[in-house]
């Protein structure tokens, strides 16, 4: 059998609580398939649109080629915070369609409007995860800057300071939102 890992905000087959879910998947004799999204550890953004916390395209893409590769494996999955909401929403979105034959959800934030506003109520928390998207946003700008939209807006993402405020001004904008509140609302699994 396959085991098919999305991992968190930034996470990747390096992360410890990937590689202990590796450890452990492998032990009871399953292969390990790691998500890695669109411009982490290394991988280099081909066009301006990166990954968010609803674009469930990629994982379809990843699942299906894990599907061709290995036919006759049964594939399971599990999914952590964001990449677990991910998970959740393209099984959704997939119903009785999908390949995989069962999934683990670890630490998803379901309904990404309410996790805002927690998000909100804990400003070091919405700090921490700012500054990871914006070394993101840092590592890729040249991608991002062939939009108007972000030569118009860099200077104000780069002083973001808050997550809500980098989803409004880079995530809604590339995944065509009109606001913020409507990106958070269509991307959650909770729908």
């Amino acid at each position: 059998p396959v085991l098919f890992i999305a991992a968190g905000f930034t996470g990747s087959s390096e992360s410890s609580y990937v590689r202990h879910a590796m450890v452990v998947a492998h032990s009871a004799g399953f292969q390990c398939v790691v998500m890695i999204y669109r411009g982490l550890v290394g991988l280099k953004l081909t066009t301006p649109r990166g990954y968010s916390a609803g674009w469930t395209g990629d994982i379809h893409q990843a699942v299906l080629h894990v599907h061709q590769l290995r036919p006759n494996s049964p594939i399971y999955a599990a999914g952590y915070s964001v990449g677990s909401n991910i998970l959740l929403k393209y099984l959704g979105e997939q119903g009785s369609n999908t390949v995989i034959r069962g999934a683990l959800s670890i630490g998803n934030p379901f309904d990404l409007p309410r996790s805002s506003n927690t998000l909100g109520s804990n400003p070091f928390y919405s700090y921490a995860l700012c500054n990871l998207l914006k070394k993101y946003y840092n590592t890729h700008r040249d991608t991002f800057m062939t939009l108007d939209h972000f030569k118009q807006h860099d200077e104000e993402i780069r002083g973001i300071r808050h997550l809500r405020d980098f989803d409004r001004l880079c995530t809604a904008y590339l995944f065509d939102f009109a606001t913020v509140d409507d990106y958070y609302s269509a991307a959650s699994s909770s729908k």
